[in-house]
């Protein structure tokens, strides 16, 4: 039996989505403006002078954000209760927002990243833990605040997953494991 920390089988991969209720995996990186999805919405940005750059991670392809304005929108995801993972390599001291969910009325979810260095985050919550939002979409890179986008990461994105529901601890782990291990975190 392969455990998920062994990610060079398509087999482990493919166990990801049966750790809880996967909505979001961003993993395959099209374009600057695009990130294509494994699983759920893709994310994009269509505004030329707001798309992350290509990167690497290693040898796996990645995203570079400026920490001014690049930033990619996905649909609003309806949930209660969240789990989000991702692989970050952030490039200054400070939290800034990897990923902030638009859950739906007023609840959102965020992601932040606050130490360089290459890493796999992780964060988890309920609606008691849900703040304002007033954007209309989810976001990559950044966060909502009356209105205008915030707290814009600096640094590299290679992975990003959502599930739906918290996960319990051996399932958070076992992802925690697998990221790092394909990562070479």
């Amino acid at each position: 039996t392969r455990s998920l920390c062994d990610w060079s089988s398509d087999v482990c991969s493919s166990d990801l989505r049966t750790v809880g209720t996967l909505v979001v995996w961003l993993d395959n990186q099209q374009a600057p403006g695009a990130w294509s999805a494994v699983v759920g919405s893709g994310a994009t940005q269509n505004a030329t002078n707001n798309q992350p750059s290509s990167a690497l991670i290693g040898s796996r392809p990645a995203l570079s954000f400026d920490g001014v304005n690049d930033s990619l929108s996905m649909p609003v995801i309806p949930m209660l209760a969240w789990h989000a993972f991702a692989v970050v390599n952030p490039a200054a001291s400070g939290s800034a927002t990897v990923l902030q969910i638009a859950a739906s009325g007023t609840a959102s979810f965020t992601l932040s990243a606050s130490t360089p260095g290459l890493q796999v985050i992780s964060a988890s919550g309920g609606s008691a833990s849900a703040t304002a939002t007033y954007g209309v979409d989810s976001r990559v890179g950044a966060g909502w605040d009356g209105g205008a986008l915030k707290n814009f990461y600096r640094g590299l994105i290679g992975e990003v997953l959502v599930y739906s529901g918290v996960l319990g601890a051996g399932e958070a782990t076992a992802v925690s494991r697998y990221l790092a291990g394909k990562w070479g975190v």
